[in-house]
């Protein structure tokens, strides 16, 4: 009798731990990101996920990382080390990426768009296009700038920590492409 309570014991430890070591990722609809990413030499917790939406159609999912004391609103666009994971749920061109793209930057001003675009152009001349599971990596980090990734490949690097901010600014200024995934990715309280 005692032995098979501790074989009980043991089996629902075992459910349990493995119950725990699932939750050491974060899921929304089918793309999952870990609890934290280490780039750098730094390890960052994962701040928020979120996912795009338009007139009903899923676009992707997005996970930010960063340093807490960075994440806030007032914060998230100084420079420090950052990563941002866009999961692609439809397939779009480099063209239709370079046009969202340019729309949203299009709002910080003709002056300051004219300043980084020599960054931009350069950002753009490597888009390319994206299929339903592809994943765009951007990593900002003081040392370096902007670095954008498709599918763990080998980044792009672009100096300027200006045009890092711009480029997370599209998901994470004042004046975001979305709202409520800007919410989610800071992990504002509706």
């Amino acid at each position: 009798m005692i032995m098979g309570l501790h074989k009980c014991f043991f089996f629902l430890s075992l459910i349990l731990f493995t119950t725990t070591a699932v939750r050491a990722e974060s899921c929304i609809s089918e793309d999952c990101f870990p609890s934290q990413v280490t780039f750098e030499g730094e390890t960052l917790p994962l701040i928020g996920v979120g996912l795009s939406r338009w007139l009903g159609f899923r676009l992707y999912t997005a996970a930010l990382y960063a340093r807490p004391e960075t994440a806030s609103p007032e914060r998230i666009l100084e420079p420090s080390p950052k990563r941002l994971v866009i999961a692609y749920q439809r397939d779009f061109s480099s063209e239709q990426l370079i046009a969202a793209g340019e729309k949203q930057l299009a709002k910080l001003g003709a002056e300051r768009i004219s300043a980084l675009r020599t960054g931009l152009d350069a950002i753009n001349a490597k888009y390319q296009s994206v299929k339903r599971g592809d994943r765009y990596t951007i990593d900002t980090h003081p040392s370096f700038g902007l670095a954008i990734s498709l599918n763990s490949a080998p980044s792009h690097r672009y100096p300027g920590d200006d045009l890092a901010s711009a480029y997370l600014g599209i998901w994470l200024s004042d004046a975001p492409v979305s709202t409520g995934l800007r919410k989610n990715l800071l992990a504002i309280p509706e």
